[in-house]
Formats: structure tokens, sequence, C-alpha cells
């Protein structure tokens, strides 16, 4: 399995890739789809050489949408929204970006009163779009369960299966995040359907409270990887969590010694 870090800190790139490599051991970043947009070409690049020279990939993408782009409603600007993944993910792929998490929970959001039938054909349609727009740049989606208290559509691995089926595209799997998971009390053996689906795409990690995991956390954090394993998984894990990767010293070792005990 391979351990990657969810890295912001565009600005001071240079300083904070080589310690993710070499003090932290991690083996790629994950980065926010919408802050590369918003980047222009020469910085993209820039950042890019950062990576080159830390020995680090940019291998996956989160946060595609920001929350002003609806995916659901009577307001969705179809256009717009594909015209936005294109370039996005053109810049993505020129990082080596091989996967883009759709998480987005504010952009997916039903709004009150609309009906959630219509928004899941809604989400399915513009998802099915988004595979077609990421597949030739080698990239694939990954639908992203979220939790109730960040939206109010798709909230469980299940859910997320069912989206995925109704897409339909070989371009589009799942993702699942331990942290969602134990927020709605999921069961463990989705991870054997999500990995049954040959589509498990990507993996996130962080502790119940959405911290790095470490002690009696990581221990809790044992039997999904130990999920993980059985089912067949060994593909990318992401460090997702709260507070600052450097000082806090979220050190791979910690993950890579809880997936050697699961």
């Amino acid at each position: 399995m391979r351990f990657g870090l969810c890295f912001g800190d565009f600005a001071h790139a240079a300083e904070k890739l080589p310690l993710a490599k070499e003090k932290l051991g991690y083996d790629y970043v994950e980065v926010a789809l919408c802050k590369l947009a918003e980047m222009s070409d020469g910085q993209v690049k820039e950042f890019g050489g950062a990576c080159d020279a830390a020995g680090l990939k940019t291998e996956a993408t989160n946060v595609f949408f920001s929350g002003a782009a609806p995916l659901t409603g009577p307001h969705v600007e179809e256009k717009g929204l594909l015209s936005y993944a294109d370039r996005a993910l053109m810049k993505a792929a020129s990082l080596g970006v091989k996967t883009a998490v759709l998480g987005s929970g504010a952009a997916r959001r039903v709004p009150e009163g609309f009906s959630k039938e219509v928004a899941f054909e809604q989400m399915a349609d513009i998802t099915y779009k988004l595979g077609e727009t990421a597949k030739p740049y080698g990239i694939t989606i990954v639908i992203e369960p979220l939790n109730r208290t960040e939206t109010n559509f798709i909230h469980s691995g299940e859910e997320g299966l069912a989206l995925m089926r109704r897409v339909g595209h070989p371009n589009v799997g799942i993702l699942l995040d331990y942290y969602h998971m134990c927020v709605e009390k999921e069961d463990l053996a989705v991870v054997a359907k999500a990995a049954g689906s040959g589509r498990l795409g990507h993996v996130h990690i962080s502790s119940p409270t959405r911290y790095f995991p470490r002690g009696k956390e990581a221990e809790a954090c044992i039997p999904f990887f130990a999920a993980l394993k059985k089912a067949g998984y060994d593909g990318r894990m992401s460090a997702e969590c709260y507070g600052d990767p450097f000082t806090d010293d979220w050190n791979s070792e910690i993950l890579r010694q809880a997936l050697a005990r699961a």
C-alpha cells in the first residue's frame, strides 16, 4: 500500500515537500483540485518542479468543486461545470495525478424541497460526464461518501456504490474514508463490497476525531486496515486530517506499522 499526505501549502512547497518525503516518509501528495484550477500554468509547473525535486508526485486530488458550483437542484450549469473540470484535470494530469476525489459536499448538497430522486439522477449524469472528461487524461474519478454533518446526500459506502453503479463509467470508482465511516457508524463489511466491485480506487485515513491516528487511535484503525488487507486492497491511502503534518509529525511509519499489525 502507498501512503500519501494531503498537502495544501503551495507557497512553501519547496521547503515542505522534502520533509514530507525524508522526515515523514510519504510516497505521494494529494492536493485540492479547485486550488490547482486557480493557479496559473507557471505556478502549476513550479509546484510540479518542487514535487520532482523532493522525489514525490501529486498522485491524487480532493475538493473537486467549490460550494459555488451546484451539482444538484434547479440551477445546475453543466456546461460551466464540465469546462472547469477539463481545465482543472488537464493541470492535474500535468502533475501526474491518477485519481480525482469527488466529495464536494457543499456542491452536491440537495436544495431544501428538491427531490432526492431527481438529484440522484443529476449526480449520476454529471459524474458520468466527468468520467468522460477525465478519460483522455488517464484519471479516475472516485465518489466520496461524506457524513451527514457535511452534506445531505450520499453518506455511506453503500450509497456511494449505488451511485457508482448507476453511473456505470470505467473511469468512475469509489473512495472509502475511515473518518466518515466512523461518524456514520458504517459496518466494515462495506470494504469487501467496495473492493469486490473492482472499483475501490482510493482510501482516506484519519482518526475518528479527524486528527492523525496515533496511540490508541491508531490501534482503533487496525480493523479498517485488516478489512482492506482481507479484501485485497493495495492502492493509495492518504492522510486527510486536522492539524499541521509537519509540527504534529504525521509520520507515515505509524500507518505502516498499523497495516503490518492488521
